[in-house]
């Protein structure tokens, strides 16, 4: 847990100069700038990058400060023109970048960039600003006569590529998907309405879609609603939200599968959530999953095995007046969350504990709207909300966009009208656009001002049917390019 410095002789001999202590824990790697003023070391226990100062004359180390990354940092490299700083993450399949102060040195978090598998190196190359910039190559639409493939143009215009509507196909619920293996997994109903999970064979380059197998629950009482996949290609995580969800709490069940993508039919765990789970999602590290209990009026949080996929619950969190949570986010770096109260008419930020869970709230009021599904930009800088008619607002149908601060708050609201009540949200990766799928299958996109978070209607829109079932879902197929 330390740093050596030493001095350089003319012949390449070297001798040790100072002994500096001051690294945090376990620092694996390190970098200076150009000019040699500038030093920075993963610290990995505390997943943060520490800046020291350099004294071209002495060899002097000084400890400037520290930046969390929130994910385990395993490599980072300067770009050639030294204003970025990249790091990769091992067990996060993503890469930060960082942009760094010419004049201090001084450094800032960017973005984040998904990777197809654990990122343990990152190297550098030469380009304009130093961005990492994932292309989203198609859009996923389940609806009610099977699933979607859209392509997505380089102003967001979406074209309808094909269509998977075999017998199997799922037409509610949603889609994941594995870019490691090429896969699809779908959660949702067939049309002789069995609740399935359905694997597909994928391939981001052609769009082609090839049926591999479905599992059927032969569960009267299910409604599988909604899947995340973990970070180790091989389990996938299904919510369940039963039949009689007024009554019976919902169920998260843990499949494991194969990397051809076959599924094996019983769960290797499953655990209950509470009244009529809407929406889950997974913390960017992989490790949590989080659930919005529309009639529990809480939340759940379950921490994810990533060895054997097995879930461990922690805790309901239940703020007091939440009342009908409809879906939760987490901020991309994953130190907050965010939930949507319908009823209330009002956003919940929860700062998420070392430990995964919940911290106690603030709220945000929504003011006349009832708000529903939400997105994060990729910048981090803005939540996007779904407003939705029901529940005695009087706003009607709205997208609005919140602003995130510096310590995560969120800041005056700016408020578009829709057609319709939207159902689910997607921002590309890029941050230039963000799809909306509303009530009745029409899918919108906006063009995102990403220096104020600001929408313009671009008027492309694209009829997906009805998927008929609780929020009709979309999801971005966005690997690195």
């Amino acid at each position: 847990d330390s740093l050596e410095v030493f001095t350089v002789a003319a012949n390449g001999d070297f001798t040790t100069r100072i002994d500096f202590e001051d690294t945090g824990d376990s620092p694996l790697d390190l970098v200076l700038n150009s000019g040699g003023s500038s030093l920075y070391i993963i610290d990995g226990n505390n997943d943060q990058i520490r800046h020291y100062a350099i004294d071209s004359g002495t060899g002097t180390v000084d400890f400037v400060g520290s930046d969390n990354l929130s994910f385990t940092p395993t490599d980072l490299r300067l770009s050639y023109t030294g204003a970025e700083l990249y790091v990769s993450h091992s067990e996060d399949d993503l890469v930060s970048t960082l942009s760094v102060d010419s004049s201090t040195g001084a450094l800032d978090v960017v973005d984040w960039a998904r990777v197809f598998d654990a990122a343990n190196t990152v190297a550098a190359v030469g380009n304009d600003d130093g961005a990492l910039q994932p292309t989203p190559g198609y859009l996923l639409a389940p609806d009610e006569s099977g699933l979607s493939v859209y392509s997505v143009g380089t102003n967001g215009m979406l074209t309808l590529d094909r269509k998977e509507n075999t017998s199997s196909a799922i037409i509610g619920g949603q889609v994941a998907v594995n870019y490691n293996l090429g896969l699809l997994f779908s959660a949702g109903e067939d049309a002789a309405n069995d609740d399935l999970i359905a694997s597909y064979q994928f391939s981001p380059s052609t769009s082609s879609v090839s049926f591999v197998e479905d599992v059927d629950l032969a569960d009267a009482a299910a409604v599988l609603t909604r899947i995340v996949l973990g970070k180790s290609d091989r389990f996938a995580y299904v919510l369940d939200t039963k039949f009689d969800w007024a009554t019976d709490d919902g169920v998260l069940r843990v499949h494991s599968y194969a990397n051809d993508g076959n599924l094996v039919s019983t769960p290797i765990d499953t655990e209950t959530v509470e009244n009529e789970p809407r929406n889950m999602t997974m913390h960017p590290s992989g490790r949590y999953i989080y659930t919005a209990n529309s009639f529990a009026d809480n939340m759940s949080n379950f921490t994810v095995n990533s060895t054997d996929g097995t879930l461990s619950k922690q805790a309901n969190t239940n703020p007091g007046g939440f009342d009908r949570p409809i879906d939760i986010v987490v901020h991309p770096n994953g130190r907050y969350a965010y939930a949507s109260a319908r009823n209330e008419s009002e956003i919940g930020r929860f700062p998420v504990e070392s430990n995964g869970t919940l911290g106690g709230i603030s709220r945000k009021d929504a003011g006349q709207v009832n708000p529903g599904p939400m997105a994060i930009h990729p910048n981090g800088n803005y939540l996007f909300v779904g407003g939705t008619s029901a529940g005695g607002g009087t706003a009607g149908s709205t997208i609005t966009v919140y602003p995130i601060g510096s310590n995560f708050s969120l800041g005056t609201a700016v408020t578009t009208s829709l057609t319709e009540d939207p159902d689910w949200i997607e921002v590309d990766p890029q941050g230039r656009f963000l799809y909306i799928r509303l009530d009745d299958g029409a899918i919108h996109t906006f063009l995102i001002d990403s220096s104020t978070g600001a929408l313009v209607d671009t008027g492309l829109t694209v009829n997906a049917g009805d998927a008929g079932g609780v929020l009709s879902t979309l999801t971005l197929v966005s690997p690195l390019q």
